[in-house]
């Protein structure tokens, strides 16, 4: 379980896979309970209150039971091009751009 902000400061939740569905909300439960402590020691600015729990997956078929319910879903997948590699992640059930 990783913690992530974006540029509205709302506080995304990352888990690896739908076997962490469980951790992930527990997770969130936790983080609405701390989230001004959470948003002061990450320095975040303004009010926005919102915590997102994400799901990470390299593999979209053995996570599709997500998709149409409260966890954000994203492809993460490794982009090699010559020698250069990097992260490339595909949102699969928003079409926010990320």
């Amino acid at each position: 379980m990783e913690l992530a902000s974006d540029d509205d400061g709302r506080l995304h939740l990352l888990a690896p896979g739908a076997d962490r569905a469980a951790d992930l909300v527990a997770a969130e439960g936790w983080a609405l309970a701390n989230l001004e402590l959470l948003r002061a020691a990450a320095g975040l600015d303004g009010t926005a209150g919102e915590v997102v729990p994400r799901v990470l997956t390299e593999i979209p078929s053995r996570d599709r039971r997500l998709l149409d319910g409260r966890f954000r879903v994203d492809l993460v997948r490794e982009v090699r091009l010559g020698g250069e590699s990097a992260w490339c992640c595909v949102p699969l059930n928003t079409d926010e751009a990320q």
